[in-house]
């Protein structure tokens, strides 16, 4: 049997807190100390409650739904209607982010960041001039460059001061 981290008491092998302690919300460890659980954590609804909700749940398939009949934003956007369509492919997009991380070694080429210091999900290929300005340049390789998401962030609408930067480093 283990101890509860909060308490001290058995926690019955469940894992590091006892029932008691993970029905309060002492869960920081998960959430950080500055976030709160979940308001309902360890509550329950009231039999008031569940039949507000079944009755403000109820009929809303079918043409009671009230997305029913609208239309998709995507729907009419598949084939040459497509953003990224390029000549039959609307993969071009991904080989393209792809060949330009891999020249610039997955690393910001502002700051300098790699992929081991910020993540996958934090890399980000930009095109230098924008896609809607010069639409022939946009798979073209030197037109893209690799940026950490805070560079990103800080250059995105603003592709004059980001030329100057390149040019600068």
């Amino acid at each position: 049997m283990s101890k509860c981290i909060d308490c001290g008491c058995k926690t019955a092998g469940r894992g590091l807190r006892c029932r008691s302690c993970s029905k309060k919300g002492k869960l920081h460890h998960l959430f950080g100390k500055n976030l709160k659980p979940h308001p309902m954590l360890g509550k329950k609804h009231s039999k008031i409650t569940k039949k507000k909700m079944s009755i403000n749940h109820r009929d809303v398939s079918g043409k009671n739904n009230p997305m029913y009949g609208t239309i998709s934003p995507m729907k009419n956007k598949r084939g040459k209607n497509h953003p990224r369509y390029s000549n039959g492919n609307t993969y071009n997009h991904f080989m393209w982010v792809e060949e330009v991380k891999e020249r610039d070694n997955y690393t910001c080429q502002i700051c300098g960041k790699a992929i081991t210091d910020v993540g996958s999900k934090n890399i980000h290929a930009h095109h230098i001039k924008p896609k809607k300005e010069y639409p022939e340049l946009m798979y073209e390789l030197n037109n893209g460059i690799t940026l950490c998401q805070g560079c990103h962030k800080k250059y995105e609408n603003i592709p004059e001061k980001l030329v100057e930067k390149i040019n600068e480093n």
